[in-house]
């Protein structure tokens, strides 16, 4: 072998030995990049969990308002029905006693003042 054919052949072998380094150093930089990649999806990942539950969180406390407006009115509801029955009760004395007013204009169970007799001319019935 001459030196010119030992020079192409060490010339070769730095050709691949270069090649070959090349080829780690885009590999690497491929890798590095499929990393970051990942962590960044892991990061959104995160952060669309946490929007989730935050709204999750939200929304169970929303419900829970609900529940204590619901509560509210069926409190409100409920004082409202008492309040229309007690009128209602209130109606019907005020409507006997419009009846018993009628009834003694009329005469009966009219208290007399004669002078001869005082007492009840009779009884209201």
């Amino acid at each position: 072998m001459t030196n010119l054919e030992i020079g192409f052949k060490v010339l070769e072998i730095f050709a691949m030995i270069g090649a070959a380094l090349i080829f780690v150093f885009g590999l690497g930089r491929y890798i590095t990049k499929f990393e970051s990649s990942q962590n960044i999806m892991a990061l959104e990942f995160k952060t669309s969990q946490t929007r989730f539950e935050d709204k999750q969180m939200s929304m169970s406390n929303d419900i829970v308002d609900l529940k204590a407006d619901v509560k509210k009115m069926s409190e409100v509801m409920i004082a409202v029905a008492l309040q229309k029955q007690s009128m209602d009760a209130f109606n019907v004395r005020m409507n006997r006693q419009d009846q018993h007013i009628d009834d003694l204009r009329k005469g009966k169970g009219w208290v007399t003042d004669d002078k001869d007799r005082r007492g009840v001319d009779g009884e209201y019935r």
